[in-house]
This record gives C-alpha cells, sequence and structure tokens, in this order.
C-alpha cells in the first residue's frame, strides 16, 4: 500500500471510530432500579444476580445506589405488557 493510501484510509478509519463513539453515546440509557423491576418483573435479589453474573450493564450512581443501561436488559426478560 502506498503511503498517500494508507494515509487515507487511516484518516475514514478514525472518522468511522469517531462515528461509532458518538452512536455508542447517544443510545445509552441509564435507568434506576425500580425502572428495571418495573420492565422486567425482577426483584432486588434478581437485580443483584443480573449485576453479579454481568448480565446487565451497570454503574454506580452519584448516591450510591445503581443504574443500569436499559439497552444491556436482554430483550427475553422484558416483560411483554399488552
Amino acid at each position: 500500500m502506498d503511503k498517500e493510501t494508507k494515509e487515507q484510509f487511516e484518516r475514514l478509519n478514525k472518522k468511522l471510530n469517531d462515528l461509532l463513539a458518538a452512536q455508542r453515546k447517544v443510545s445509552e440509557t441509564w435507568v434506576g432500579p425500580s425502572f428495571v423491576t418495573d420492565l422486567t418483573g425482577w426483584n432486588f435479589e434478581k437485580m443483584r444476580q443480573a449485576r453479579q453474573n454481568k448480565m446487565i450493564e451497570f454503574k454506580r450512581s452519584p448516591g450510591g445506589g445503581y443504574l443500569y443501561k436499559l439497552e444491556s436488559i436482554p430483550e427475553q426478560f422484558i416483560k411483554k405488557v399488552s
């Protein structure tokens, strides 16, 4: 690969990575435990198990509790409400 082609490839690769990072940031919705319990029917013990088994993405909230990434909840655990 010649120098010019390589530089062009690297620029495109960087732009793609920047776009993907921006898209990931936009598609993250962090919700509290009550939202997750309503959505899934899980109790707080099931949520602890989901955190421990890495079934759902979570982070500590500023208040010391947990926040859960809505997009990481497996679809099979979401209750279908009619």
